[in-house]
């Protein structure tokens, strides 16, 4: 039981990162030239995603990117509990609360930036 959510981890650990990349290779360019160099965007990246500027869609492309790294972390949790490592298993637990927390946050702005009315030309 315990290979079947390594395999679940690693597939979805997978799935997300390139999401993540994808996302993060679309919205680099629209980054201040000061953000645009590969140390500094790493940390401009998050902020600018979820601005309203950002279309939704690359935003709704981050935050399964976001979703998809808890669960993957979730699953390395439960696959160390199982495999009768609860060190590993506490100290992934505490990783996924801390990505979950941080993915909350994010969602509550995704949403607030779904909820934000739309300009219309009349």
């Amino acid at each position: 039981m315990a290979a079947v959510f390594a395999v679940m981890c690693a597939l979805t650990g997978i799935w997300s990162a390139v999401k993540y990349h994808t996302t993060y290779l679309a919205v680099v360019d629209s980054l201040p030239p000061q953000f645009q160099d590969s140390l500094m965007s790493r940390y401009a990246f998050p902020e600018y995603v979820l601005r309203p500027s950002t279309p939704l869609e690359l935003q709704t492309e981050y935050m399964k990117s976001l979703a998809g790294g808890c669960f993957a972390m979730l699953c390395f949790s439960l696959a160390c509990f199982i495999g009768g490592q609860p060190a590993g298993g506490w100290l992934a637990l505490a990783g996924f609360l801390a990505i979950a927390v941080g993915t909350i946050q994010s969602w509550m702005t995704y949403r607030a930036n779904c909820n934000r009315p739309v300009a219309r030309a009349d």
